[in-house]
Formats: structure tokens, C-alpha cells, sequence
């Protein structure tokens, strides 16, 4: 099974988020594949190259390190500070 990245997908308004939504249901698709295959279409359509070889490395290369350091993450668990109470102390600093 592919492991699949994860992406925010912010849109003007809320007749914009209807008429994606109604596109995904119309091609039987769930949103979240309706905004990626526009995603990867959209720099064909314009012409754009889909990225050098150096390109896809690197971009692997990195993909490679987060999910090392996810699953370090998973691994070693909460670390028992809430990012508020972190915040809190930098500003006192």
C-alpha cells in the first residue's frame, strides 16, 4: 500500500467548497481525491514540467526523512507539555 501525504486545502467561501464538493460526487470520488487529481493536473495544463530528476530526489530524500521522523514520534510518544504551556515559558525568556 502507497503511504499518502497529507495536504490543507483552504478554499474562498463557501459556494467554492459546494461546487467541489458536488464535482467529487458527480465522478463518484471522495473530496480529498477530487482536489488531488486537480492538483497533480493543474501544472500539465499549464505547461509546466512535472519537475527535474534532481527535483524528485530531493523531494523523496525528504519525504524519507519525515517518515523517519514520524515514526520516532509514534515511537517515543507524547513528550508531556502542551504546546501552550512551551509557548508561554519562551515568552517569559
Amino acid at each position: 500500500m502507497r503511504k499518502k501525504a497529507r495536504i490543507s486545502v483552504y478554499l474562498e467561501g463557501q459556494a467554492t467548497g459546494r461546487l467541489v464538493g458536488v464535482a467529487a460526487v458527480k465522478r463518484g470520488t471522495p473530496l480529498s481525491r477530487c482536489c488531488g487529481g486537480a492538483a497533480e493536473d493543474h501544472p500539465a495544463r499549464d505547461g509546466e514540467p512535472a519537475g527535474t530528476e534532481d527535483e524528485i530526489k530531493e523531494a523523496k530524500r525528504r519525504l524519507a526523512f519525515l517518515e523517519k521522523v514520524h515514526r520516532l514520534r509514534k515511537k517515543i510518544g507524547p513528550i508531556g507539555i502542551d504546546a501552550d504551556d512551551l509557548v508561554r515559558a519562551g515568552r517569559r525568556r
